[in-house]
């Protein structure tokens, strides 16, 4: 099992014009908050069972797994757009045919709702030659299966920034920092020999944090979910140029 990893950083928004009357304050909440800089840390773990590889004409496409329904679109297409632009730029000799055409090529009779999408059901399915025969006119060569979360995790079930006001003034004081992790994963499945070709799993983890200082709001995010979806592009894109074959 391969593993990599990298770390990237936000730029700050909403960051308050520093004074001599708030500059002191200021200091303090940037070095509570010095070692929570909204950075996203991200590890890429990939697990091959064949080799792999693309010729001119061969086409890919990217579906998400789990369950349907306006949600799940939304996430198939951001996920796959991820990859349909990394493939793009790393293969560019390669076609990628959009989700809703393979649905409709591979299972004419199902309604969208209802056709298969796990890796298991679909996995099955290359041992099919009715399946086979139905989408050999999109000359699929990896048929690229896709999922992911992201989960929220406070620090205090109570919010830690306190506001108030009176005598016609009003204002907040606090910091609020909490972990967010983004996980994506691949399954790909090589049409063209008909078996699995290996997995690619990515998770961002960053720190996200805001400040409150009187009327100026301070803070970083961490954008895992976006980090999550570009690295596992690239990682898709490297896993189907690669040739290497699986260790032993």
């Amino acid at each position: 099992m391969a593993q990599r990893s990298g770390k990237g950083c936000a730029a700050a928004v909403g960051w308050p014009q520093f004074t001599k009357k708030t500059g002191g304050l200021t200091l303090c909440l940037l070095a509570i908050t010095s070692l929570w800089v909204g950075c996203t840390t991200v590890q890429v773990r990939e697990s091959r069972e064949a080799s792999t590889g693309a010729e001119p004409g061969e086409a890919v496409t990217v579906i998400f797994y789990s369950t349907s329904g306006s949600e799940a679109r939304s996430a198939e297409k951001k996920l796959g757009g991820c990859i349909a632009r990394a493939i793009r730029k790393a293969h560019p000799f390669v076609q990628m045919v959009p989700a809703d055409e393979f649905r409709r090529t591979a299972f004419p009779d199902l309604d969208s709702e209802a056709v298969p999408r796990s890796p298991e059901s679909l996995t099955l399915l290359l041992n099919s030659p009715v399946f086979l025969e139905r989408i050999a006119p999109l000359r699929l060569r990896y048929l690229v299966l896709v999922g992911g979360i992201t989960t929220e995790q406070h620090y205090k079930q109570d919010s830690p920034i306190w506001c108030g006001g009176g005598m016609g003034a009003a204002g907040c004081l606090g910091v609020a920092i909490w972990d967010k992790n983004s996980r994506a994963g691949a399954f790909i499945l090589d049409i063209k020999r008909a078996s699995v070709a290996g997995e690619v799993r990515v998770t961002a983890s960053g720190h996200p944090w805001i400040a409150a200082l009187l009327i100026y709001p301070i803070g970083l995010p961490a954008f895992t979910e976006s980090r999550a979806c570009g690295e596992l592009g690239e990682a898709v894109a490297k896993f189907i140029a690669s040739s290497n074959r699986p260790e032993p």
